[in-house]
């Protein structure tokens, strides 16, 4: 994951949408995060969803990020 940033840095953008991309790896560091360290605290809040739960909730929203990146994208001029 940590080779995504350089890419983006290497390698400029030829499309519109790359926001979408680094929405969809914050998103993805936002359910590890939930999984991992924050389990138990976040099914403690209401014992209603743990962070197991809630990290598959976010890594689809990241997914999705990724669906409306390719479905907005167009080519920049110049590239």
């Amino acid at each position: 994951m940590a080779g995504i940033p350089l890419l983006l840095v290497l390698f400029p953008a030829q499309y519109t949408g790359t926001v979408y991309l680094l929405l969809a790896m914050f998103w993805y560091v936002v359910a590890k995060v939930c999984e991992y360290p924050l389990d138990q605290s976040i099914y403690g809040i209401g014992n209603l969803l743990s962070g197991h739960t809630l990290k598959h909730l976010l890594a689809a929203l990241s997914i999705y990020c990724i669906l409306r990146m390719l479905m907005i994208r167009k080519p920049l001029v110049g590239s």
